[in-house]
């Protein structure tokens, strides 16, 4: 397996976050469309070569992985600088190589930027089922999207903050797949970018442009001791020492299977580890799983819960 590195330009507003899990599903569908429901079946069968596939991020920046706390100071300029740290969810990947074999809160703080997107809520109406209307009053929902694809919204009358980041339209996106893949992986991605990735695809959400994919030899060398995860992925018991944080992950089947079954689209919840969750490990292992029975009763349907990791060593007390 090697790791690979997918450079995405957007191209249209994302309805739908980058979820490692909802672009394998996606993926799953774009492959069943131009290779055939065989070619898919084949693809899911061998659990040792389905890719694994990272969240997407800003580009050239990677989620913040979880450390220990740094010893406490005295010093109220230390206490405030790690105050603000808090709220800088993003670690400059140049920063991260730079500091690999040494990492800590310490040696992190420089490198760390709290990343924001030009998020624009709308306001929904919520149709009752029974009459096909809209309630007589209320109703009203709103739902957020992400417009960074957008560069005139990136026009600000004041600066940034210190350790402030626009997201911009670039993104990147890691794949965990079989050495030769590099010509499949862009030829899935850009037919998804194409149609339209996620909630409102038809109304001309989701879409991007692959500008590259390459081998990432760079981030996929490293010390051994633990590892970096950049994917919504599962706990598993062979993750030693893990620290991470918990996100419940609703997910929905797409019309194409509910429509033609007659089945719900709700598939049941799970319990995920978000990007940057750390642990003890060995890169060239595979962690996480393919979690099977999560729709209840369409049960070929599958989730990638499998994590593209990164390896790093902290930093000795």
């Amino acid at each position: 397996m090697a790791l690979f590195r997918a450079l995405l330009r957007l191209a249209s507003p994302l309805g739908t976050p980058l979820h490692s899990g909802t672009l394998f599903g996606q993926l799953c569908w774009t492959r069943r469309e131009c290779d055939g429901e065989a070619a898919l079946q084949k693809w899911l069968s061998d659990e040792q070569q389905i890719w694994a596939l990272s969240d997407g991020f800003p580009a050239d920046f990677l989620p913040r992985p979880l450390l220990p706390p740094a010893a406490p100071s005295e010093d109220p300029k230390v206490a405030d600088d790690r105050k603000k740290q808090k709220t800088r969810g993003f670690v400059r990947r140049d920063g991260f190589i730079k500091i690999r074999v040494r990492v800590s809160e310490e040696e992190l703080g420089p490198h760390l930027v709290a990343v924001i997107d030009d998020s624009v809520r709308f306001a929904h109406n919520t149709i009752d089922r029974r009459t096909g209307s809209t309630p007589e009053a209320g109703g009203l929902y709103f739902l957020g999207e992400d417009w960074s694809f957008s560069p005139q919204l990136s026009d600000r009358e004041k600066p940034l903050a210190e350790g402030m980041v626009e997201a911009g339209p670039m993104r990147d996106l890691y794949v965990d797949a079989p050495a030769g893949s590099s010509g499949d992986i862009r030829r899935l991605l850009s037919t998804l970018g194409e149609i339209g990735y996620g909630r409102d695809a038809n109304l001309g959400r989701g879409r991007w442009i692959v500008e590259s994919v390459e081998k990432d030899a760079e981030l996929e060398s490293g010390p051994n001791g633990r590892l970096l995860s950049l994917s919504h992925g599962s706990a598993e018991p062979e993750m030693d020492d893990l620290r991470c944080r918990l996100d419940t992950h609703y997910g929905k089947a797409g019309p194409a299977v509910t429509i033609s079954s007659g089945a719900s689209p709700f598939k049941k919840p799970l319990l995920l580890t978000q990007p940057g969750a750390t642990f003890k490990g060995v890169g060239s292992n595979r962690y996480g799983r393919l979690i099977r029975g999560v729709h209840p009763s369409l049960p070929e349907i599958v989730h990638n819960a499998l994590h593209v990791v990164v390896p790093f060593a902290e930093a000795l007390p």
